[in-house]
């Protein structure tokens, strides 16, 4: 479960995220060499990603890096959109991850023909970002996430 700073009330900045696949089955794709190949699961999960800004206005998707069994973005909440129109209600981190995680499962429930399974782990890792500094620190992991796990675990990923 995400742990929430009490003083923070998560409708507004931004914020790196980490969320994991059940009992952490690799479904999203693999490591090969220093990069991440997609599967088609993980396809969806990108696809749910490139929908949340039109199904939350305000919510800026700043990156992404999906792994085998889990997930770590980049997600900035404003109070206006990209075009700079006023947001009439400003989204709450919980609901966002809530719709995210809830479609993406559902697609690739209905893809693999599975029901009644539970596809995310509950809950999320989230951690304010609280200044330039830290968005390039955490965009830098992030990108680089492939690769650092590529030494970690053997050239081949496994």
């Amino acid at each position: 479960m995400a742990t929430r700073h009490p003083l923070h009330d998560y409708s507004g900045g931004g914020y790196f995220i980490t969320f994991n696949i059940q009992d952490r089955i690799p479904v999203l794709g693999a490591i090969e060499g220093r990069s991440f190949a997609l599967s088609r699961n993980g396809a969806v999960v990108i696809e749910a990603w490139q929908e949340l800004p039109k199904r939350f206005p305000g919510v800026v998707t700043d990156c992404i890096q999906l792994m085998p069994d889990h997930v770590h973005c980049i997600i900035i909440i404003s109070s206006v959109t990209e075009s700079g129109e006023q947001v009439k209600e400003i989204a709450r981190l919980g609901k966002v991850m809530n719709w995210f995680k809830g479609w993406s499962a559902r697609q690739i429930n209905l893809r693999l023909a599975l029901t009644g399974k539970r596809f995310w782990q509950p809950g999320y890792n989230d951690r304010v970002i609280r200044n330039e500094r830290e968005l390039l620190m955490f965009r830098r992991y992030i990108i680089n996430n492939p690769a650092s796990y590529s030494l970690a675990h053997g050239s081949s990923g496994a």
